[in-house]
């Protein structure tokens, strides 16, 4: 016991962080009857009794001194945020600060004055661990970081990394001080990151979209199932087996372009090319191509056989619409007028414009009876303009005798019908006009163009979107790892390290949140998405997102209110969590494209529904483009995209949940002076069809 206060002692008046309280201090009190005082200060040898109490005193003023500084020094000791402790060389622990006690639930009584061996804190792994690094400090004298597992009193598990340091008086080890960090919550996010990314990689093998990932020498490095099947084959990775090699041969200069054109541009979009099947089979594909960060080349292929054949088949049709067309004309001077033109509608015109005869399979293709038009001049029969038309034509085809076509437009019982005319020379005298309602024709060639224009845009959507994805998941990863590097340079003080942590548990949490809305828009469109409904009362609803935007404007320098028209009892009946990522995403946007000027969130309701108004002062959207926006993927212009990022998801997500929860989102915008997103949800649930 002598030894051990002996050496906290002198410990102690070497380091500020060790107990003064272990001071022998009555080794300098003047009030002490330390021997030798009393023959110093005998009559007779003043000089020496006045040199004897100037000393006292400057003792007394060192001791002062002595403890206003471990005062001072015990105070930083014990307001750092970290957890400290002062382990003495035989490793008895002689202090901690209030850090350790609250990270610990340890009361002082339970751990200081006791061997750090004989505490609950380590498990048998870690305290081994920590046995030998306390023996290599005892030898080496150095410092030391080691990561460990331990419990508090409660038994909770937490993750720590801790730097211990040597305390040295005049090249003599006096003792240890260890600095813990608390990294439970980075442990925990590094694990739900990883599971994230395999979370990733599932759905990257259950695509149906073929997936590649290639060298720049075509050598395989990973496909996924779709790949495999477009390729059929099970072995794409062999040696012998690369992209080239299931090039059609005659495409393969194309293919070598491709590949070039991503090494250079850094992606490719929308590439038919031709491919030989491990099968033998040829097959066209629309390749998209973007360059890997690892020098590899990611390739996204789509089948589109079925398409080139039948644009094939519509292109052989045409040209055997137009032999036949020809056909019939070359046999309009040889055959009868009206057998050339079965089973089309026929009329015959004089040079003076009159309908002098015609011919129908059944009156039912006639829009007018007959005796309406017979003999009747074209100005009578046919509406100004039509008439116009067709005298021009007659003129034009008695003149050239050359077959004259024209298309025009006639209502018919209400609706808009096109027809294709056609008008032969017959004589000097006479032409022949054959005439086909093409309505429904014009409607199939529309909606083959608007399927083609929706296909193509689809392509670039998903295009832009996977090129975006990739930017936005490799921004944050490289932050991760970034930040990950420089935490291990032991060159870097606590607090800069605690910046580094902090960005890479926002990269991680940015991360996470992209992944999300790619599993929320998936889960959505499959229909497993699960609706869990809670009463909901308003005002701590807003209160909620009120703390949480006030401080983004203010950081923004905007203002931002919250309007509640409403009782400060009203709720209402709906899935929570729901309702505020709606909110979220249409509050996020709003602060993402205002600059200056007041956000609103207005709060109102009717009998059986509850209205979110979320007002700004941004930009404003085009009327055009308003239903536009909530389509998956789609930013109103890439270059919105490149200054705000996001992945073109979160409004196609807010109308789908809003819908899921029986309501509905509307907007209104005005160029220059903002937009209005209102969200509409019943008072009570029901559910919906969605």
């Amino acid at each position: 016991m002598k030894k051990d206060a002996k050496e906290s002692g002198s410990v102690a008046s070497s380091h500020p962080l060790l107990p003064v309280e272990n001071i022998p201090m009555n080794a300098v009190d003047a009030n002490d009857q330390h021997p030798g005082i009393s023959e110093l200060s005998a009559p007779g040898t003043p000089d020496t009794s006045k040199d004897l109490q100037k000393t006292v005193r400057e003792l007394e003023k060192a001791k002062k001194e002595l403890e206003v500084s471990h005062h001072r020094y015990k105070q930083l000791f014990n307001l750092s945020p970290e957890a400290a402790v002062v382990i003495s060389v035989t490793g008895i622990i002689r202090d901690c600060n209030q850090a350790f006690f609250r990270m610990s639930g340890y009361a002082p009584e339970e751990i200081i004055g006791k061997h750090f061996t004989k505490t609950a804190i380590f498990s048998a792994k870690d305290l081994k661990s920590y046995l030998k690094i306390f023996a290599s400090l005892i030898k080496k004298h150095e410092n030391a970081s080691y990561e460990y597992q331990w419990h508090d009193k409660s038994g909770q598990l937490h993750y720590s990394v801790a730097h211990i340091a040597p305390l040295i008086e005049n090249n003599k080890l006096m003792g240890f001080q260890t600095i813990s960090r608390d990294v439970t919550a980075e442990v925990i996010t590094k694990n739900e990151l990883l599971e994230t990314k395999q979370r990733f990689v599932a759905y990257i093998q259950s695509s149906p979209t073929s997936v590649a990932i290639i060298t720049r020498e075509g050598t395989f490095q990973y496909c996924n199932p779709a790949f495999l099947r477009l390729m059929e084959t099970d072995e794409p990775k062999q040696p012998s087996h690369t992209f080239l090699s299931y090039v059609f041969p005659a495409d393969e200069a194309i293919a070598m372009a491709c590949i070039q054109q991503v090494e250079k541009e850094k992606k490719l979009a929308g590439k038919a090319i031709r491919i030989l099947t491990s099968r033998g089979q040829v097959k066209h594909i629309l390749l998209d191509a973007l360059f890997y960060p690892e020098n590899d080349i990611v390739l996204y292929c789509k089948d589109i056989t079925e398409i080139i054949t039948a644009n094939q088949l519509l292109e052989e049709r045409n040209d055997r619409y137009k032999q036949l067309n020809q056909e019939l004309n070359d046999s309009y001077n040889e055959k009868a007028a009206l057998l050339r033109c079965l089973p089309d509608l026929m009329f015959t015109f004089s040079r003076e414009g009159i309908i002098v005869d015609y011919h129908a399979s059944s009156l039912q293709q006639l829009y007018v009876e007959p005796q309406y038009f017979i003999n009747q001049p074209l100005q009578k029969v046919l509406p100004p303009y039509l008439a116009e038309v067709t005298k021009k034509a007659i003129i034009n085809v008695l003149k050239s005798k050359q077959i004259n076509e024209y298309t025009y437009h006639l209502p018919v019982e209400g609706k808009d019908h096109i027809f294709d005319a056609r008008m032969v020379y017959v004589n000097e005298e006479k032409v022949l006009t054959i005439v086909r309602d093409i309505t429904e024709r014009q409607m199939l060639i529309e909606e083959l163009r608007q399927a083609k224009e929706k296909a193509e845009q689809s392509d670039r959507l998903k295009s832009a979107f996977l090129a975006n994805m990739s930017h936005e998941i490799r921004t944050p990863m490289n932050g991760i790892i970034g930040f990950s590097e420089l935490m291990r340079d032991p060159s870097f003080s606590e607090e800069e390290r605690n910046r580094f942590a902090s960005s890479v548990v926002n990269s991680s949490r940015q991360l996470l949140a992209i992944v999300n809305d790619v599993l929320d828009i998936s889960r959505i469109e499959s229909g497993t998405m699960a609706v869990n409904m809670h009463l909901i009362a308003i005002h701590e609803f807003a209160s909620e997102l009120k703390k949480i935007y006030i401080q983004i404007a203010a950081e923004k320098k905007l203002q931002f209110h919250v309007n509640i028209q409403l009782n400060s009892d009203t709720s209402f009946y709906s899935d929570r969590v729901k309702v505020r990522q709606i909110l979220d995403n249409l509050l996020s946007n709003a602060f993402k494209f205002t600059k200056q000027g007041v956000l609103t969130l207005q709060i109102t309701g009717r009998v059986d529904s509850i209205c979110f108004e979320v007002l700004d002062t941004g930009p404003g959207i085009p009327e055009h483009k308003l239903e536009e926006i909530f389509e998956r993927f789609v930013q109103l212009e890439m270059e919105i995209n490149r200054n705000y990022g996001g992945t073109g998801l979160g409004l196609s997500i807010s109308r789908k949940l809003a819908s899921l929860l029986g309501g509905e989102i509307r907007v209104k915008s005005k160029i220059g002076k903002g937009s209005i997103f209102t969200l509409s949800l019943p008072m009570k649930y029901e559910a919906s069809d969605f």
